[in-house]
């Protein structure tokens, strides 16, 4: 996690950079392009929450709030220690409390409707290759039988 000030126009930011294994991604890309997508991204950070002089503090009393010391450089900076999805795949939460109002998790139906668009819209290009590789099929059989009667004749 890497903090930039604001500057030559542009907010401050939080960065996130995580690498993960080449098949947890591919995961992640068959959930995305099925239409299921993360209802919640929990990162966790490398860090000691009892460390006084550490980049991030909680801030209130009861502990409900992380401060972030990221005026100096060298707090600028804080290790991931993991990202977890997580997904939603039968009822609803109410993340209105965290997220807004309107922040609702994907439901299954919604994310089997999107399957299954996916998958006709697949088959339906397969279909029209297959018709199209029939028809020049077809096609080059009329032109050899008729260059054949030709030769033949």
């Amino acid at each position: 996690m890497l903090y930039h000030e604001a500057a030559h126009g542009f907010n401050a930011s939080i960065e996130f950079r995580v690498s993960m294994p080449r098949d947890d991604f591919a995961l992640l890309l068959d959930n995305l392009h099925a239409g299921l997508t993360p209802t919640l991204v929990t990162v966790g950070l490398q860090w000691d929450f009892r460390d006084k002089d550490g980049p991030l503090a909680f801030d209130a009393p009861d502990g409900s709030e992380t401060l972030w010391r990221n005026t100096k450089e060298e707090n600028q900076r804080v290790g991931i220690k993991f990202v977890e999805f997580h997904y939603r795949l039968i009822g609803e939460d109410d993340f209105g409390d965290v997220f807004g109002e309107d922040a609702k998790p994907s439901t299954v139906k919604a994310s089997i409707d999107a399957a299954s668009a996916a998958i006709v819209a697949k088959l339906d290009g397969w279909e029209k290759a297959f018709v199209k590789s029939v028809t020049a099929i077809g096609v080059a059989i009329a032109i050899a039988a008729v260059i054949f009667g030709f030769l033949h004749r």
